[in-house]
C-alpha cells in the first residue's frame, strides 16, 4: 500500500519486548518502528516520519483495518 502511495522504500514494524514486571501499561513495551528510504536503519516513529509520512502511514493502516472489519467508510 505504501508503494501505491509514492513511497516505494518505505517500511513499517513493530518491536514487542517484554518487561520484567507487570507495569500499568501491562508485560510487554510496544515500539513502531519506520523508515523511509532503502538501506536505512528502523528508528522510532514519531521521531523519524515526517507529517506527510504520518498521513500516508496511517491511511495505510486504517484502509487495512476496514478491510478486516467491513467498515463501509473511513473517516480522517
Amino acid at each position: 500500500m505504501l508503494t501505491s502511495l509514492s513511497m516505494a522504500n518505505a517500511q513499517f514494524k513493530i518491536d514487542l519486548k517484554p518487561l520484567d514486571s507487570l507495569t500499568s501499561n501491562g508485560l510487554d513495551a510496544i515500539s513502531f518502528l519506520f523508515t523511509a528510504n532503502k538501506g536505512a536503519e528502523f528508528k522510532e516513529l514519531h521521531k523519524t516520519a515526517s507529517g506527510g509520512e504520518l498521513s500516508r502511514l496511517m491511511l495505510c493502516l486504517k484502509a487495512l483495518l476496514a478491510e478486516r472489519t467491513a467498515l463501509p467508510t473511513i473517516i480522517f
